[in-house]
């Protein structure tokens, strides 16, 4: 299922330069598409990295913090901000990172 779509590309005659380049796109191994038919693939991405390090977005856009925030933008105090963030179990120290810093998604 993982790259059912670009054999199926191939079949209805899309170049395999073409191909290979949406792969990459997509983070897939282009070199798939060179493989022998025989060759068994994987059903999904097996990725050590991906499990070593976490995904990060910005601290104004994590899922637990973007209200905070928005808050903040729109003229809050801080203080009462971050009272509000502790009352919800949050840690309010994150809300004195800048909006565009890098955090862990899961915080």
């Amino acid at each position: 299922p993982l790259y059912a779509k670009f054999f199926k590309m191939l079949k209805v005659g899309i170049p395999p330069h073409v191909v290979k380049a949406k792969m990459g796109q997509e983070g897939l191994d282009p070199a798939v598409i060179d493989q022998p038919p025989e060759t068994l693939i994987p059903l999904t991405p097996s990725a050590p990295e991906a499990e070593k390090k976490p995904e990060m977005v910005p601290a104004s856009e994590h899922p637990a913090f973007a209200k905070f925030f928005k808050m903040l933008k729109v003229g809050i105090p801080l203080h009462v901000v971050k009272a509000k963030a502790t009352a919800e179990g949050l840690d309010p120290s994150m809300l004195d990172l800048p909006p565009d810093q890098l955090v862990p998604l899961k915080k």
